[in-house]
């Protein structure tokens, strides 16, 4: 499916791989963000492999890396590419996210493959049109963690938007 194979794992944020919690922490402290990763609903680890394609197989990385983890009131998201100094970190307010499958995209018929597009107001992220929302691509694999994250980032999402509709 695609043009990656995709393999996702549960993990903790303790287990995370040092350059990613790096980046984590980083974009936590550069923000002014308390995170909760001790109340961390999920978190898994993706791991994308680019299939060869054509003769020179394209370009780009690789292989990339992308964590995405759960807590009360946040989506945190960590990326990186071939090279470990590479991770960069995204937040958003699940209050304010618009989460769907992929797989219910118009594109998915062009491009198959399989994760969520998150939309929102990430935190150190400016969209286009000088908007701060953006949307991103959570690759996800076929593994049972990766519907056990789609499912608990929906409900975390209608949670989130039960609280502050009442605050």
């Amino acid at each position: 499916m695609g043009d990656w194979n995709r393999t996702t794992r549960q993990l903790t944020p303790a287990e995370m791989r040092p350059e990613m919690a790096a980046a984590l922490l980083e974009h936590s402290e550069h923000f002014g963000l308390e995170l909760a990763l001790d109340q961390c609903r999920m978190c898994v680890e993706t791991v994308s492999d680019k299939k060869k394609r054509g003769l020179f197989g394209g370009g780009g990385d690789r292989q990339t890396i992308q964590v995405a983890i759960i807590t009360p009131p946040w989506l945190a998201v960590v990326v990186r590419g071939d090279k470990p100094d590479s991770a960069g970190a995204m937040t958003l307010e699940l209050a304010q996210a618009r989460v769907s499958d992929y797989a219910d995209e118009p594109t998915y018929r062009l491009v198959p493959d399989s994760g969520v597009n998150v939309e929102g107001p990430f935190t150190g992220r400016i969209g286009m049109h000088d908007s701060l929302n953006t949307s991103i691509f959570i690759g996800l694999g076929d593994e049972p963690s990766a519907d056990m994250f789609r499912e608990t980032l929906n409900q975390a999402v209608q949670s989130a938007r039960g609280q502050s509709s009442r605050a």
